[in-house]
């Protein structure tokens, strides 16, 4: 019987987060909060879409009309200890589900494992783009640095 309920919770948290990563959702126009280096062209607004590839939910960020789509792949494992979806690239760069309306991205800190050198949200709130900071970014993933 405990092993039927466990079974059971394990289903409806799956379907939770599953709920979560809806591409008519999630697919569309995004801005970044803060200023990014590495694109062509920086530019504050973010393409996102989610799309699957032999069932593996992947998420694709364009940066700009020249860049080539950033990709991350759903991390199921991560996803089920966080709480929400979390998808990671191979360049150790995470990007997590904030809330309805955007990701936090971030990127864990190599020489220092309990910070990250890197935080950001996309976001398609303006409430959130006025009021957010990093600060607030970094604590909400904090729990995600002792699971990676």
């Amino acid at each position: 019987m405990k092993t039927y309920l466990f079974l059971l919770l394990l289903c409806f948290t799956g379907y939770g987060i599953a709920q979560e990563i809806d591409p008519e959702e999630i697919n569309g126009s995004y801005i970044a909060k803060f200023e990014e280096k590495g694109a062509l062209r920086p530019t504050p607004e973010r393409k996102i879409t989610l799309a699957l590839k032999d069932d593996q939910p992947i998420l694709s960020v364009i940066m700009c009309i020249e860049c080539f789509p950033a990709t991350f792949t759903y991390d199921e494992g991560l996803s089920e200890a966080f709480g929400k979806a979390v998808f990671k690239n191979s360049l150790g760069i995470y990007m997590m589900v904030y809330n309805e309306k955007g990701f936090a991205v971030v990127i864990p800190d190599t020489n220092n494992p309990k910070t990250f050198s890197f935080v950001n949200l996309y976001t398609r709130s303006k409430k959130d783009y006025e009021t957010v900071t990093k600060a607030q970014i970094s604590k909400y993933a904090e729990s995600l640095l002792d699971m990676i």
